[in-house]
Parts: C-alpha cells; sequence; structure tokens
C-alpha cells in the first residue's frame, strides 16, 4: 500500500501510478536468475471516493481489480 497526500491532479496521480509500474517491473537477480514482478494499481482519491479509510480502500480495490482485467 502507497498513501500519497497532495497528489494534485489526476494527471500527476497517473504518473506516480506508471513510475511504481515501470519501477516494480525491473528485474530482480537473485542467484543469477532474474524474476520479474506485476504490479495492479488501484487508486483513490479523498474526498472524491470517500472521506475515510474503509471507503477509500474499497474504491481504491475496485479500481485494482479493474487494472488487473486489462
Amino acid at each position: 500500500m502507497i498513501f500519497y497526500e497532495n497528489v494534485g491532479s489526476p494527471a500527476h496521480a497517473a504518473e506516480v501510478i506508471e513510475r511504481v509500474k515501470d519501477i516494480t517491473a525491473e528485474p530482480i537477480i537473485i542467484d543469477d536468475r532474474a524474476l520479474r514482478l506485476t504490479a495492479s494499481i488501484g487508486a483513490a482519491s479523498c474526498p472524491e471516493d470517500g472521506d475515510a479509510l474503509e471507503p477509500l480502500m474499497r474504491a481504491a480495490d475496485v479500481a485494482m481489480y479493474s487494472d488487473k482485467q486489462r
């Protein structure tokens, strides 16, 4: 989980999400083997998606599931 305060615009949030995906896509080398990870990310924004942890987590989970379907 990543909590990012004062993201600014939705475009900036999208840039941050893409950067996290790029970083997690880099292979991790262990014992001369390259391991590759994938990330599905869901984002939620306060107060648009909720003003407490539970509704924000629910909104992010729905968005993450949508990302996994792509």
